[in-house]
C-alpha cells in the first residue's frame, strides 16, 4: 500500500491494536483516487484502526467491506479466532464503511456457514462490478481470507472433494485453496461479463508463503524459506491487458513492497496552466 518495507518505518512484526501504518504514509489508493480510479478494498485490511483515520476509507478507498484484524473466524467473524482459547473479550469484526460512514455489519445476518468470508467477498467484489460506471477506472483490493489460520472447516461441498485424503489437516486445507479458486473464478467471470476483462490488470499475491505445518515439502512450491537464505519464495501471478503482453515468465525478484510503485505510473493530471 506504501511501496515502503514495513521495517521503514518501523515495524518487524504484525502491528498491535493500537498500531497501524502512520498517517504521514500516503498509501496508493490515494494517489489513484486522486487521478479519477473508484476504489474499493474488501476482506483482510490490518494496516491499523486505533481511530477512525487509520481505517480503509480515510486512507483513499471509497468503500470496505471486511475485518480489521489480523485473521479471525470464517463464518462468524468473531476476534480472537477460537482456537486462542478463553479471552477477556471476543469482538465482532466484520464492516461495511462508505467514506466516513462506519458500519458494522449485523451478526445476526452473517453466522451460518452459508455466509462463509470467501462468498462474502467475492458476492461484494462482483457486486461492486456489476454496478462500476462505464468507461471510468477502478481499483479493487481484494484480499481474501483463505488460506490464513484459523484454518476454519470449510464447507463440506469442498471438504467432500478430498474424502481419500486421509490427513484432517491437508483434507480441509486443500477445500480452502480450491474455495479460493472457486471465488478467483467467479471474480474473474464477473469480469468478462461486464466488459472489463480485456481492459484489466490483476496482480495476484499470496500472504507470507506455506506455515510450517501444513507447507508441501517442495520449498519451490510452499514458499518455505530455503537453506541458507533467509526469504520466503511465494508465487505471485500478473494478468495483463492488452493480451498480447500475455504468457510471459520472469525469474526476477519482486516483493509485494514493489506492487504500489509499480502501480503508481497512472496518467498523471493535466499540467496547471501558466
Amino acid at each position: 500500500m506504501t511501496g515502503r518495507y514495513p521495517f521503514r518505518f518501523g515495524y518487524y512484526r504484525n502491528p498491535s491494536d493500537e498500531g497501524g501504518v502512520m498517517l504521514n504514509y500516503t498509501m496508493l489508493p490515494a494517489v489513484l483516487s486522486e487521478n479519477g480510479f473508484h476504489t474499493h478494498a474488501i476482506g483482510k485490511w490490518h494496516l491499523g484502526f486505533k481511530s477512525e483515520e487509520y481505517t480503509p476509507t480515510y486512507r483513499g478507498f471509497d468503500t470496505f467491506f471486511g475485518y480489521y484484524h489480523w485473521g479471525e473466524e470464517y463464518s462468524d467473524h468473531v476476534f480472537p479466532p477460537y482456537y486462542k482459547g478463553d479471552q477477556p473479550c471476543r469482538g465482532y469484526d466484520l464492516n461495511n464503511n462508505t467514506g466516513t460512514e462506519l458500519t458494522a455489519v449485523g451478526g445476526e445476518l452473517y453466522s451460518t456457514v452459508e455466509y462463509y468470508s470467501t462468498e462474502l467477498y467475492t458476492n461484494e467484489a462482483r457486486r461492486i462490478i456489476r454496478q462500476h460506471p462505464e468507461g471510468e477506472d477502478m481499483y479493487m483490493y481484494l484480499a481474501f481470507q483463505n488460506v490464513h489460520d484459523p484454518y476454519e472447516t470449510a464447507p463440506p461441498a469442498y471438504t467432500s472433494i478430498y474424502a481419500d485424503q486421509t490427513d484432517e489437516n491437508r483434507r480441509n486445507f486443500s477445500a480452502l485453496v480450491t474455495l479460493l479458486d472457486d471465488g478467483i473464478k467467479n471474480v474473474t467471470d464477473e469480469l468478462k461479463d461486464a466488459g472489463l476483462w480485456e481492459n484489466t490488470l490483476i496482480l495476484f499475491q499470496t500472504d507470507n508463503g506455506g506455515e510450517l505445518p501444513l507447507e508441501d515439502p517442495t520449498p519451490e512450491l510452499s514458499g518455505t524459506p530455503r537453506a541458507g537464505t533467509l526469504t520466503w519464495r511465494i508465487p505471485t501471478t500478473r494478468h495483463a491487458a492488452p493480451p498480447s503482453r500475455r504468457g510471459r515468465t520472469s525469474s526476477t525478484t519482486a516483493s509485494p513492497a514493489t506492487t504500489a510503485p509499480s502501480h503508481w505510473t497512472v496518467p498523471p493530471p493535466p499540467p496547471p496552466s501558466r
